[in-house]
């Protein structure tokens, strides 16, 4: 589609919050040329928006956003210092098959500056999550909006509504901006709780697992605390809501056990959870799967992040809604599958990287030459490559040979000759691995060398 020849990266993350951050973090670490492909106009993704601005000009409002906040300046920072290269303003419109990717600036106003297509070995998927839909009667009245969008408002200009606001839906993000409002000297008229009668009932089974993570917990009951403490008017069991309004938003008309009421309001805002952000991998063909729990279609993903479509993978809420902290961490799984796809690492590797805590685990290969002292020379009849597969499983000095050059066409004794893989050559290089490793006399390896009349002289095989 475009006759200039696209750059060409390892590994290609789209999405610069925590998952495509960590993702960026650890490839980086281990030399993989990195690309980062974000809509935003800087880094941390919807959940840490405009941090950096946010740290630098508003301290004030930053220091009360919490501990997590602080966590994801100092990601953010990690990010820009790990070498990725990083487009900011950019849209996916379209992935090809081998996995060249298609992008515009998300910007109309803005200049088309970078290449608008590149190529990667492999790809990383980390959009986030989506607000949930939440239809009813008048919510495309002026006054009516998701409550994330308030928050995007807040985070990057700073702006906060008036006059009478309620809130409704359900879920923790309800509760954590209705705080936030009140921090900031909003008015919340009313809460409206649409969470099904019996719900909690039915959540129990799940509470030895939440119990786990106790601290979420904890600060959910907190939230909700800090909501009824300040006398906001709580009314759970919702089973309708209706916007009321002409020009503009005017009140909301609320269902309850066969009754109704209403209650005056200049915006509400609405929500009713977030679910996986699955266009790209519903456009690459990726397999899903329905998510009973949360009600939602999920990509299917092995342990490690990777999809049914070769060389895709996916990390953060994406794939399954879990918050930032959980998503840094499959952006650090992902990056590492992808450094062992790459063969940079072994598996043994990939896997001790993931467990620091536990038993290191250790290669066949290392288990056969582990306990062998000196260096290692491997020989192949083949090109050096092939020997040097083994390279990343041995912790020694590991020296290849092989026949790396033209083809030829002769006897293998000869062609053995030729390429420096006969017995006497062997014997000569090994001396002298020897002796560059410290372990005997130099004098043995140039005896060597004199006698079996190999000439030092002679060009490279690769050079002939």
């Amino acid at each position: 589609m475009n006759s200039i020849r696209a750059p060409k990266f390892d590994y290609i993350i789209i999405g610069a919050g925590p998952a495509g951050m960590a993702a960026a973090i650890t490839a980086r670490a281990h030399g993989l040329s990195v690309l980062v492909l974000d809509e935003q106009p800087s880094a941390g993704g919807q959940i840490f928006r405009n941090i950096e601005s946010l740290e630098a000009t508003r301290n004030s409002e930053f220091s009360k956003l919490g501990q997590e906040y602080e966590f994801g300046s100092s990601l953010v920072r990690r990010f820009k210092k790990c070498g990725a290269d990083y487009f900011t303003d950019r849209s996916v419109w379209q992935i090809d098959k081998n996995l060249q990717i298609h992008h515009v600036s998300a910007s109309a106003s803005k200049s088309n500056s970078v290449n608008s297509h590149c190529q990667a070995k492999r790809l990383l998927i980390a959009v986030g999550a989506m607000e949930r839909p939440m239809p009813l009667p008048g919510w495309t009245i002026p006054g009516v909006m998701p409550c994330t969008a308030v928050d995007v408002l807040y985070k990057s200009s700073g702006l906060i509504p008036d006059g009478e606001v309620v809130l409704a839906g359900s879920g923790p993000l309800l509760l954590l901006i209705g705080c936030r409002l009140l921090d900031v000297g909003v008015h919340v008229s009313a809460f409206l709780d649409t969470s099904m009668n019996g719900a909690l009932l039915k959540a129990l089974p799940l509470l030895p697992n939440a119990l786990r993570s106790h601290k979420y917990l904890t600060r959910g009951l907190s939230l909700l605390w800090k909501i009824r403490k300040a006398g906001i008017p709580f009314y759970s069991g919702i089973q309708n809501i209706e916007a009321l309004g002409t020009s503009k938003l005017e009140k909301v008309r609320i269902g309850k056990s066969g009754k109704s009421f209403d209650v005056t309001a200049d915006l509400l805002l609405l929500h009713n959870g977030v679910v996986p952000n699955v266009q790209i991998t519903r456009n690459l063909g990726c397999e899903h799967r329905w998510y009973d729990v949360q009600r939602y279609w999920e990509p299917i993903v092995d342990d490690w992040g990777n999809t049914s479509v070769d060389h895709v993978s996916i990390a953060g809420d994406c794939g399954r809604v879990a918050g930032a902290a959980i998503s840094e961490v499959s952006g650090h799984l992902a990056a590492l599958e992808t450094v062992y796809q790459l063969g940079v690492i072994s598996k043994v590797e990939r896997d001790n990287l993931l467990n620091p805590d536990k038993e290191q685990k250790i290669s066949f290969v290392e288990k056969c030459l582990g306990k062998t002292e000196g260096p290692i020379m491997a020989a192949s009849d083949y090109m050096r490559m092939n020997s040097d597969q083994i390279r990343p499983y041995t912790n020694k000095s590991f020296y290849s040979l092989g026949t790396d050059g033209f083809g030829r066409s002769d006897t293998r004794k000869n062609l053995r000759k030729f390429f420096e893989v006969d017995k006497e050559h062997l014997v000569a290089y090994g001396l002298s691995v020897l002796a560059k490793e410290q372990l005997i006399a130099s004098k043995y390896a140039k005896e060597a060398i004199k006698k079996y009349n190999i000439d030092g002289e002679k060009p490279m095989p690769t050079k002939l």
